[in-house]
């Protein structure tokens, strides 16, 4: 019987022993780069002393633009995809898992250094369940060899949460891109990374994954050691201030970033779905809904709309008269959407 985790309580889980198990999941290792040709080849020299075994492992650059543009002989043992669309971290990371083969999907900064069983700490969770988002121990360090330390945001909240065990629903804000996997299924039923961000993405990657159901388990045997601080680290504040421009709209769940009282926001903190049936009924359930205190709330009118032709028609007398008035009523409301079917989430 499968252990049942309770928000983010993963200490039920119980994975095998490093060195103790037998693979047999593939893994795609997806490395976003740009202009960074010499720290890559260090990070992919790493990947090639991995425990896991060599031939469920491939490795995916997706080169960003780099001038010269990368190619395989600069990273042996990689495969070079180019970002044909967009450009930064999001339109990278898209493009490396889109291309990727592998039942997992783990994202590698290009400026890594891995012990040589970081990939098996990873992928013995995600041989246990299929819903593991895994956080790798990433130090950070001034040359290689050094021990280094964790950022320090990562260290508070791992140590106030039990290790992500008491986080609750705010387990995905230490989501990272560094050193993180998860099944190439569940990344994909998330819709992706969003190839428009070209910061942030990892956290707001991490808020979809977590409404998808992940469960986020930070493993200190997954050790990398990252060179050079963090982006974070040099400059947090101006980090925050272009980072939260975003993140506002696309993850509710940060309610101190939506403290405007009449502002709406792309992403819903509550969406109402209403089936249309009369013309009085529907607006009386579509009304309400919006009349809340809650203002970030949106509506989505589920019909067959597209049956609403321009045709000549007996205004008093058309069959879809109610559904008609309905469209009607609510076309400019930007809070109400028209669906033909229920969405899915």
């Amino acid at each position: 019987m499968t252990s049942r985790v309770r928000h983010n309580d993963y200490g039920v889980l119980r994975p095998p022993a490093i060195g103790a198990w037998q693979p047999s999941l593939t893994v795609s290792v997806v490395i976003p780069a740009y202009n960074c040709a010499a720290a890559l080849g260090r990070t992919v020299a790493a990947l090639a002393r991995q425990t896991y075994p060599a031939e469920l492992v491939e490795v995916v650059v997706a080169d960003d633009g780099s001038e010269p543009e990368l190619t395989p002989l600069d990273v042996p043992g990689a495969r070079v995809v180019r970002v044909a669309e967009g450009w930064g971290r999001g339109a990278a990371r898209q493009t490396g898992q889109l291309a990727a083969s592998g039942a997992v999907i783990h994202w590698l900064d290009s400026d890594m250094l891995l012990a040589e069983d970081h990939l098996e700490a990873h992928m013995r969770w995600h041989h246990l369940v299929d819903y593991a988002v895994v956080i790798g121990e990433t130090r950070f360090v001034e040359a290689p060899g050094e021990e280094g330390a964790q950022s320090e945001y990562t260290r508070t909240t791992l140590e106030s949460t039990r290790r992500l065990k008491d986080s609750g629903s705010s387990a995905y804000l230490l989501h990272t891109g560094a050193s993180t996997s998860v099944r190439a299924d569940l990344l994909r039923a998330a819709g992706g990374v969003d190839a428009g961000l070209n910061m942030a993405e990892d956290t707001e990657l991490g808020y979809r994954l977590a409404q998808a159901g992940a469960v986020f388990i930070p493993d200190a045997e997954a050790k990398a050691w990252h060179v050079g601080p963090s982006t974070v680290m040099l400059r947090e504040k101006e980090v925050h201030r272009h980072n939260w421009s975003y993140l506002g709209d696309l993850i509710p769940d940060l309610r101190w970033l939506r403290n405007h009282p009449r502002r709406h926001w792309l992403v819903p903190y509550l969406r109402v779905v209403v089936t249309a049936t009369t013309y009085e009924q529907t607006r009386a359930s579509v009304d309400s809904a919006l009349a809340g205190t809650l203002t970030d709330a949106a509506v989505t009118l589920v019909g067959p709309w597209s049956k609403l032709t321009g045709e000549r028609r007996a205004n008093l007398d058309d069959p879809l008269l109610d559904l008609r008035l309905l469209h009607n009523l609510y076309a400019h409301e930007p809070r109400v959407v028209f669906a033909e079917s229920v969405p899915a989430s």
